[in-house]
């Protein structure tokens, strides 16, 4: 499959987008001050979140993965062969394993063959990612990113995202979950 110029338009426009809410996020993160994270270091994961999209093996999938949901949410029909859902697949899992602000990242039993290949934003049957040892600045970026996703996609809260997965598809202590929750709390107004 190749991608259009209407598609790499459109992955030009919403991925800046995105990046400016993931700025926007963690600045507000960021302005809590908060003892357990490192202010350096989420502003170092703030300016390099989803660094490798604009580059391959993630920059050609993505334009598919960011039109293919576009087409989802206007109803628009789009069929993806075989071999570009193979590499959308192996770019989400690329993705996962080189962005620190992903649970699984942090997981050294994840693998491939443990992402749900027909829904990315759905655990695989009988697979849950252990982010239990995720650092709480990487909680914070990653809280970042999910309320840049719940502003973009006009959602409730970042929270509703949070119930849907904790425990479900990423696996948190209670430590971790109530921190989550906090930061979710203390930003999203």
């Amino acid at each position: 499959m190749i991608a259009t110029q209407e598609m790499r338009e459109y992955f030009l426009m919403r991925t800046r987008a995105h990046l400016f809410l993931v700025h926007k996020w963690s600045n507000k993160i960021a302005a809590l001050n908060h003892p357990l994270i490192d202010n350096d270091l989420l502003n170092k994961e703030r300016d390099e979140h989803d660094q490798y999209k604009w580059h391959e093996p993630e920059y050609s999938p993505y334009l598919f993965i960011t039109w293919n949901y576009y087409c989802k949410r206007k109803n628009i029909p789009f069929e993806l062969t075989q071999e570009m859902k193979d590499k959308m697949h192996e770019a989400t899992f690329h993705h996962i394993k080189n962005h620190r602000h992903h649970p699984g990242y942090w997981d050294e039993n994840v693998t491939i063959a443990g992402l749900n290949k027909d829904d990315r934003d759905r655990p695989a049957a009988g697979q849950m990612v252990d982010g239990t040892e995720m650092p709480d600045t990487y909680i914070a970026a990653m809280v970042a990113d999910w309320c840049a996703m719940s502003e973009e996609l006009g959602t409730n809260s970042p929270a509703d995202w949070a119930n849907q997965n904790i425990n479900i598809r990423w696996k948190f202590d209670q430590r971790q979950i109530n921190f989550i929750y906090s930061l979710i709390r203390s930003v999203w107004l």
